[in-house]
This record gives structure tokens, sequence and C-alpha cells, in this order.
């Protein structure tokens, strides 16, 4: 007869001992899994809600590019494009209020007392256009008139001219990149600057005209002031006039793919609303016309608005091409600074040779 042993003590004992351990760990890890996702759902409800793209605020560039584009896809005819022609309108208001005694309160600490004194707009007046668009006329005018003006360079003594850093533009970004105010460093003690871009783009020596500037292949100075430093202006001088004169928009690319292959000086830039490589001159023509309008465009655009969220400045738009109405609003806001009589007879057309339009002064 086979009988059964009594149930061992020891193996009853292990398997109960285990399975206590296993409620333990399973109790242990239950709690602490529940005590960080606590902890994760505390941190995550403390942070922002994410926000989408279409949430994020715009840049001023982003606007302008994108009011740019509307306005360029509205018609065909640049000659009634808002963005391509220049706001006579508002500029009659504008010279009709300064004529008003509007501007006469505003100081400027660049200018000089006599000039700042004749001047019915606060000073210094600074171009905001682009080359080849009678930067040069700016500065002859000033210049006739009696008030002091740089073009394009910091000194224009001609025995200057292969002095290193001398480009206004790339003074103004070097400052600027110091946290150094750009008009009282570069350009102090002037009236008007009529040129305050530099296109000389890195790995290319400069021609201008019989000048030739010394060599620029181991840094780019290629920097436009009125695309990424009016924010800088404005705060270190909230009344300083800005012009921004016209030209018919093909003539304009013409004129300045003719000076110098500026064109392609351009293409080498990388601005704010024109990335390097743009406009690809391989491409036809066609392409590289439509690239510079929506250039232009969203740069008026961009001063536009700048000047709207900002109208301490004012803006003075003219047609190059208009010369009895551009003769005669400049000559009554910047009166001759010897007899204060109007200075319309200082206003010409000048021109390089090779850019040669009717009418035209040749220098």
């Amino acid at each position: 007869m086979v009988t059964a042993e009594p149930p061992s003590h020891s193996g009853g004992m292990m398997s109960t001992r285990i399975l206590y351990i296993g409620i333990a760990l399973a109790f242990v890890n239950f709690f602490l899994f529940d005590q960080r996702d606590a902890t994760d759902l505390a941190s995550t409800s403390s942070l922002p809600e994410p926000t989408t793209n279409q949430s994020m605020p715009l840049s001023a560039w982003n606007i302008a590019e994108s009011e740019a584009e509307k306005l360029l896809s509205q018609t065909t005819s640049r000659e009634t494009i808002s963005c391509l022609v220049a706001d006579k309108a508002k500029t009659q208001t504008v010279v009709k209020d300064a004529l008003a005694g509007k501007y006469k309160s505003s100081s400027s600490s660049f200018a000089s007392d006599e000039a700042s004194d004749t001047s019915y707009v606060p000073l210094p007046a600074l171009n905001l256009g682009m080359p080849k668009c009678g930067t040069l006329s700016q500065h002859d005018f000033f210049s006739c008139a009696g008030y002091r003006s740089a073009h394009y360079f910091l000194n224009n003594k001609k025995e200057s001219y292969k002095i290193g850093n001398i480009f206004v533009g790339t003074c103004m970004r070097d400052v600027a990149n110091l946290g150094l105010p750009v008009l009282s460093t570069c350009v102090p003690n002037l009236d008007a600057v009529t040129q305050i871009d530099a296109n000389c783009n890195f790995g290319r020596d400069c021609e201008f005209g019989q000048f030739h500037v010394s060599s620029h292949k181991l840094r780019d100075d290629c920097f436009f002031p009125q695309l990424s430093l009016l924010e800088e202006i404005h705060e270190e001088d909230p009344n300083a006039t800005f012009l921004l004169p016209f030209r018919p928009f093909e003539d304009w690319v013409n004129s300045l793919d003719n000076w110098n292959g500026g064109l392609d000086n351009m293409s080498r830039c990388n601005l704010p609303n024109l990335p390097r490589g743009i406009p690809d001159l391989d491409k036809p023509r066609t392409d590289q016309i439509k690239v510079m309008g929506q250039f232009l465009c969203s740069h008026v655009v961009h001063v536009r608005n700048f000047v709207k969220a900002h109208p301490s400045h004012a803006l003075i738009e003219y047609d190059l091409y208009d010369t009895e109405t551009t003769s005669d609003l400049m000559g009554k806001l910047f009166p001759n600074v010897k007899d204060k009589t109007e200075s319309t007879d200082c206003w010409q057309h000048i021109s390089h040779k090779g850019d040669v339009h009717q009418g035209d002064k040749i220098v």
C-alpha cells in the first residue's frame, strides 16, 4: 500500500513568498508609473499651447512680399501697378503740409543749423530708392542748393576713392553690427545722403566710371540699409526725411544691367527680398524682369508700410522723368540755403555715359 507524502511546507512557503513579492512589485510599479504620469501631465499643462504657422506673427518682409505678389498679379500693365509708380497725390499732401509748417518743429542733430532752418522737411534727407534711380541727380541737386550731401562714398573727394572701406552702405552695416548709431557714426554733419547702399559683392573688384575702388575680394561689400536698417535709422532719428524716386520699371532694369553689370552684381548679393543667385541670368529675360518686379515692388511696399507705422517720417515719392513736377516739389521743400529762394533750377536729371536719356546732363 502506497501512501502519499505530506505536502512540503518549505515549497508552499516559497510559492507564497513569490506571490507576495509579485504583488508588492506590482504595487510599487503601479505607484511609480502613476506618479510619473502625474508629473508629466503637470509639466505639460504649464507649457503654452502649441501654435500653428498660421498663428505666428509675420515679419514686415513677409507682409511686404505677400502684398507685392498680390499687386503684381492684378494687372499686366506695369504703368498702373501702384508699387512701381510714385504716389504723387500723397507726396503733394506732404508738400502742402510741409509748406504749412507741419515739420518745422522737428529738429535734427545731424544737419547744419542753417540748412535745417531753410528746409521745410527735417534733415537729413535719405534716399531709400534703388541704384540707377537718379541718385546722382539728387546729389547734384542738394549740392547746387547749398546742402551738404554724400553720394555712395563717405568722402566724395576724388583722391579718396582708393581708401579702404569708404562705402556708406558697408559703414552702416559694420557699425550696426557693433550696436553703434549708423547716422552719427557714418554720415555725421550731412544734410542729405543720396545713395546709401553698397553693391560691391564678394570676390569682385569694383569699377565706378573712371575710378577704380580697391579690391574687396576678401569681404562682401553688398549691403542695402534701405532694406535692412530702417528700424535702426528710426531709433536714431525718428524725424529723418525719406526720398523714394521712381522711373519706368523696365527702363530701370535695363539701366541697372548696363551700368557695370549691375543686375549681375545684385544677383551675387544676399538681400532680404532677393536671395543670392536671384535673378538667374541664365534664364530668359522675361523671368529676370518678373523677379526684379517682385523685388522692387516689395521694397516699395515695405517702405510705405514702415512710414505708415512711423508717421514722423516724411516720405517724398517722385517720378524721375517728370522733370517739371519733381523740380517744383524739390525746389519748394529744399530752398537755396544761401538766399532761401526756391531751388527749382538746381534739379536736373544727371546721367553717366552709357545711360543717356533725352534732356540728360552727362557727367
